[in-house]
């Protein structure tokens, strides 16, 4: 409405809540109702601009995202507004690490017929056992960046750390695998790189549990760690096949465009 936002109420602004000295400039809830106004008030906003600003820093950071042409985005009209013919754009990751992607493609075109390494294909149970270097991948992807950021673990009886400090009976101790995953006195000096081949030497020792703890560890080893790494390993190997017989696709494409 512009007579509430001005005649320029249509166009996109982040300025508009930009005060003069540079902070952020605060309108009254009743003229921005994204969280409701008055006594009920969203009690969670704050929650959720920080998310917000943490998901959209994150995304800008990392990636190059470029919005395809030719498209009007518009609201579908329900209780909550969604895009409706949604946004398609093209992404691209700023930091990546083509010589991983690369060994893995290797490793991959190794197991893979002469004849159906440019198709799409599937790989069985006895294929994935033989992806080493994929599995060292991820165990890297996991050891840098766990699903779950925390664990905690209670002794049922009276016990002794490593560390040589006594625990007691019902004692709760919290571990937190996004710090474990990063510290040189586990991991070495080089703990923030990533390195699939030093986890692919690591997974072959005991310790690797103890030292990853993403799949839980020692005597409490994860049931369905093996099968979720399985379903993990299918799905990273098709999907870099799949590219690439894309990839190839498009090359071959009559309509394809010539490089001069």
């Amino acid at each position: 409405m512009n007579s509430v936002w001005g005649e320029d109420c249509l166009e996109f602004k982040p300025q508009r809540w930009i005060s003069e000295n540079g902070g952020i400039k605060r309108e009254p809830s009743y003229k921005f109702l994204s969280f409701n106004a008055g006594p009920r008030t969203c009690l969670g906003k704050e929650v959720a601009f920080t998310q917000m600003k943490a998901a959209a820093a994150a995304v800008v950071h990392n990636f190059d995202l470029q919005v395809e042409e030719g498209q009007k985005p518009g609201p579908n009209v329900s209780v909550i507004l969604y895009m409706k013919e949604g946004l398609n754009v093209t992404v691209k990751d700023r930091w990546g690490n083509p010589q991983v992607v690369s060994k893995i493609r290797e490793e991959l075109e190794s197991i893979i017929p002469a004849e159906s390494i440019r198709k799409s294909c599937l790989f069985d149970i006895h294929d994935l056992n033989k992806l080493v270097y994929l599995h060292g991948a991820l165990c890297e992807a996991l050891r840098l960046y766990p699903s779950v950021a925390f664990q905690h673990k209670s002794s049922v009886v009276a016990d002794v750390l490593p560390s040589g400090r006594h625990v007691s009976p019902k004692t709760k101790i919290l571990f937190f695998m996004y710090a474990v995953g990063r510290m040189n006195s586990i991991w070495g000096e080089d703990c923030l790189e990533f390195k699939p081949k030093a986890a692919e030497a690591a997974t072959q020792t005991s310790t690797y549990s103890i030292q990853q703890r993403v799949s839980s560890s020692q005597h409490q080893q994860k049931l369905a760690s093996v099968f979720c790494r399985k379903q993990r390993k299918t799905w990273a190997a098709a999907s870099k096949t799949e590219h690439r017989a894309v990839e190839t696709a498009a090359r071959q494409h009559p309509f394809a465009e010539k490089k001069s």
